[in-house]
């Protein structure tokens, strides 16, 4: 095992970390196929199999970029060398004007009839800017053997990243921003498959005062933790500024409890501008991130509780990567117990890791 030492920034306490060898880790992609591999998700069926999507290309945004997938069964290894084309070069959306230039980050949704919602990123009206782009999505009833119709989502200048969550009475929330000049982002509340129109999607943004907020925040690619108990969304966001992770708390007030509230801040993690993946088990929250404001050189993982949600301890370093290079955009799962990852490796391929949360103690 590689041991790792880690000091934290920011307002956590100077400590070592435990570190996770990554002997043991799994290539879900082929190693070194294209000079960009970047961007996974990774979702479980009820029977223990796995799906994974990332997308890979020459470089980020060219012309070749295409939307991957790999499928296992439960207990078996992953094979790098099997895996399957989900988007293609130069595909357009149903009713769509243009074929799409390239694509971008997926993310991946199983509902209770085990039916794979996918959403990704799709560059339709210039060729090397991520403003052009808007998110798409299809459908698989088949674990992703094959994929049903692309549909447009958003308008042109809206993304995705992180992987939607279930809400209630059959839709879900799905993670959309605004990446362009101001750096929003936005909680929409969908039927899979539907169009974000305004009215359906709730921005996280922080507020100066009743119903004021503030433009040009940075603070993009929300991931969501949705609180039954409360009929609650948090949400933890990528910020560009390089500050600290911030969250925000959606909840229910206004007349007749119907209008969406926020509060928010930052919480006690640094970020170096890049995404943050959460997770829950039970009481717990798990957040896979970059533990340093400069650098994506390692993934961390930290926890917090439902009852302090935006206060975490640090546990482990998961990986790390070479100087200069990253480890980042972490995907992740917890089944019976089990913390399951995949992730960006140096954007060479596609790794992943599966642990015991009962063995994260820094006790």
């Amino acid at each position: 095992m590689k041991l790792l030492k880690v000091l934290a920034t920011g307002a956590i306490t100077l400590m070592a970390l435990p570190a996770i060898a990554s002997d043991d880790a799994q290539s879900v992609s082929p190693e070194f196929k294209w000079k960009t591999t970047h961007g996974a998700s990774l979702v479980e069926f009820s029977d223990g199999a796995q799906l994974a999507c990332w997308y890979g290309s020459t470089y980020e945004k060219n012309a070749d970029a295409q939307v991957y997938t790999n499928y296992r069964e439960s207990n078996v290894d992953w094979d790098n060398t099997v895996y399957g084309v989900a988007v293609g070069v130069g595909e357009r959306a149903h009713l769509g004007l243009v074929d799409n230039k390239s694509l971008g980050n997926c993310s991946l949704y199983i509902d209770e009839n085990e039916t794979v919602h996918m959403y990704y990123n799709a560059l339709v009206s210039c060729d090397d800017e991520w403003q052009c782009a808007q998110v798409q999505y299809k459908s698989s009833s088949d674990r992703g053997q094959s994929w049903g119709q692309a549909k447009q989502i958003t308008t042109p200048g809206f993304l995705t990243r992180s992987k939607p969550v279930a809400y209630k009475d059959g839709k879900i929330i799905v993670p959309i921003h605004l990446e362009y000049l101001i750096g929003r982002s936005y909680a929409c509340i969908l039927e899979p498959g539907q169009f974000a129109y305004p009215h359906t999607c709730i921005d996280t943004g922080f507020q100066l005062g009743d119903g004021e907020f503030m433009t040009g925040d940075g603070q993009i690619q929300p991931t969501f933790i949705y609180d039954e108990a409360k009929d609650e969304i948090l949400v933890y966001m990528r910020d560009t500024k390089k500050d600290a992770v911030p969250y925000s708390r959606l909840y229910k007030g206004g007349l007749f409890g119907l209008t969406w509230k926020t509060d928010n801040g930052h919480t006690n993690l640094p970020n170096p501008d890049s995404a943050v993946e959460m997770v829950r088990d039970g009481n717990d929250i798990y957040i896979i991130h970059n533990n340093d404001s400069k650098s994506r050189q390692q993934l961390t993982l930290s926890r917090a509780s439902m009852d302090n949600p935006f206060e975490f301890e640090v546990l482990k370093v998961l990986d790390e990567a070479a100087e200069g290079e990253q480890v980042s955009y972490a995907s992740a799962v917890i089944v019976d117990g089990i913390l399951k990852v995949a992730y960006t490796f140096e954007k060479d391929f596609i790794r992943y890791q599966e642990f015991k949360l009962s063995e994260l103690s820094l006790n």
